[in-house]
């Protein structure tokens, strides 16, 4: 009996190992990269558990280029020798080439990433990272905006009614100084020639370049808004269209008057200069189907290229907390979970694409044609997003920049979102002809 427990004790502990080893996770073994990368610099500012994520690290593709940039000037130093040419030679093209590509920033990409995660209904939260390493960011694209992220005054400024809209930092003066410092390394006469004739062919015509950049302050945006209220009809081919009225505004950060008084003197005598406390310029214009009345004028320190002096007042009106964008639900559902600070952003409503759609489907409607069976039609609205809305900020940082973008498409179309726009234009312009064009080809059997 003894024996027969002692045994089945042994089976028992035999089998609680057999089962420890089968069913015991192991922790996998970390392993390093024995190359340095970005990685973590850049993960960091990724979300987890969305439906992306992605990290590139760009450091040996860099190293490559370098290589081989080195490799071809080799040999094209080598050939330069044998061929004779008048005028530029073809080292000198590859070298400035190649120079604007070193000294552009984008050799100083050490990673990206990328991530997406959905935060609502039809709601995604999308970043996108471009990351340098801090003692890397001397390029250009990481210096035509402020070093560090800071407040937006201007989104403040936007009325409830603003379909579309974005402001950046802008240096312009740091564009141009690397302009001349490139075209004066290139060792091209002619080039330099045609560059630096620039600034004084300018101040013959009353320009003085220097002066020109230095009074802007480094901020520019655009504003678009749809005044539902207003309506007027426009044609569109065969059909005539009511839509809001438009009301849009170009805006630059000046830090004096230098621009104002120089478009003044270009002004004819008869415009509106208005008081000197209040810059403006009300620009004639023949009779428009909007009611637009252009104006240029320079209120504190903005300088507004306006459709009328009421889009500039709405504004105003916006920044005093009435009737501006902050209050709005779709603002407020696209604006979460995104940074308070930041060196651009960009806005657009769902607003502009159905209004895009409505014109469209009056448009066919108004024609007699039925879009299920016209399949060019079709295909031209199934390219077209239904209900398209974003709200992105950039960040630009001493070791790269941030995109953060909350949107209502998958994060794959957000690059198409340019491409997006242009299939709104063309549809707006292509449809109406389309039809006229079929019309007219109707009439034309007709007749016959």
């Amino acid at each position: 009996m003894k024996k027969i427990l002692i045994s089945l004790v042994i089976g028992l502990l035999i089998g609680a190992v057999v089962v420890f080893f089968i069913f015991h996770e192991t922790t996998p073994q970390k392993i390093e990269s024995v190359d340095k990368n970005s990685f973590y610099e850049v993960t960091s500012k990724l979300n987890l558990g969305g439906n992306l994520y992605f990290y590139l690290s760009t450091e040996q593709v860099i190293q490559k280029i370098e290589e081989f940039g080195a490799k071809m000037r080799k040999i094209l130093e080598s050939q330069t020798t044998k061929i004779q040419t008048d005028g530029i030679k073809p080292l000198q093209v590859y070298d400035i080439v190649f120079g604007l590509l070193r000294n552009s920033g984008l050799m100083e990409i050490s990673g990206a990433g990328m991530s997406s995660i959905a935060i609502g209904e039809n709601l995604n939260h999308s970043v996108f990272v471009l990351h340098h390493y801090p003692d890397r960011g001397d390029g250009l694209i990481w210096n035509l905006m402020d070093a560090s992220p800071h407040e937006q005054m201007e989104l403040k400024m936007l009325p409830a009614n603003t379909v579309m809209a974005g402001f950046t930092d802008l240096k312009l003066k740091s564009l141009w100084n690397w302009i001349k410092k490139e075209v004066d390394a290139s060792n091209i006469p002619e080039l330099k020639k045609g560059i630096l004739s620039l600034e004084p062919m300018l101040k013959s015509q009353g320009i003085e370049l220097e002066k020109l950049l230095a009074s802007l302050s480094g901020r520019a945006g655009m504003v678009l808004c749809l005044d539902e209220e207003k309506m007027s009809r426009i044609p569109m081919g065969p059909v005539a269209a009511d839509i809001p009225n438009p009301d849009f505004a170009l805006v630059f950060s000046v830090n004096d008057t230098y621009i104002f008084d120089l478009l003044q003197k270009m002004m004819p005598p008869a415009s509106d200069k208005g008081k000197s406390v209040e810059k403006k310029i009300v620009i004639p214009v023949p009779p428009l189907p909007f009611p637009i009345k252009p104006v240029i004028w320079q209120r504190e320190n903005l300088l507004f290229f306006a459709s009328n002096e009421s889009m500039v007042e709405s504004m105003f009106a916006a920044q005093k907390g009435d009737d501006s964008l902050f209050k709005t639900e779709e603002f407020k559902k696209l604006s979460a979970y995104m940074p308070p600070k930041g060196n651009s952003f960009r806005f657009i409503s769902s607003r502009l694409f159905r209004l895009f759609l409505e014109i469209q489907q009056k448009t066919v409607q108004a024609s007699g044609k039925s879009m299920e069976k016209d399949m060019v039609l079709k295909q031209l609205f199934d390219l077209f997003p239904k209900d398209l809305a974003m709200y992105e900020v950039t960040q630009n940082n001493s070791d790269g920049m941030v995109f953060t973008v909350n949107h209502k498409l998958g994060f794959e179309f957000i690059a198409l979102l340019p491409a997006t726009v242009m299939v709104g234009v063309i549809a707006a312009v292509v449809v109406p002809n389309l039809i006229s064009a079929k019309q007219k080809k109707m009439q034309k059997e007709i007749i016959k």
